[in-house]
């Protein structure tokens, strides 16, 4: 694991969106792979913002960030390619 800042920091928790639901309507293979994959965009889009990444367990990311604006841009960024991944699994769940 990388170094974490020191200081002030700000920490940015993102957590994926119907996730249980999701885990009970894909089964167990098609979910885990969904799960895989959400944890590797994630931690590559927190890293690649300047984030490191403090815990990862199931679908909840916690990463501190040195600045609130990184951080913030961080969790902004974030949110396009989970929505897609979301709206590929609502079609693949209908």
């Amino acid at each position: 694991m990388a170094e974490l800042p020191t200081g002030t920091v700000t920490i940015v928790v993102a957590e994926g969106r119907r996730m249980m639901r999701l885990a009970g309507e894909l089964g167990p293979d098609l979910f885990g792979a969904l799960l895989d994959e959400y944890q590797r965009l994630l931690r590559h889009l927190l890293e690649s913002m300047g984030g490191r990444e403090v815990d990862f367990d199931g679908d909840t990311a916690t990463a501190v960030f040195p600045t609130a604006k990184q951080a913030a841009l961080a969790a902004v960024a974030a949110s396009t390619p989970l929505q897609r991944m979301n709206g590929r699994t609502d079609a693949s769940s209908r």
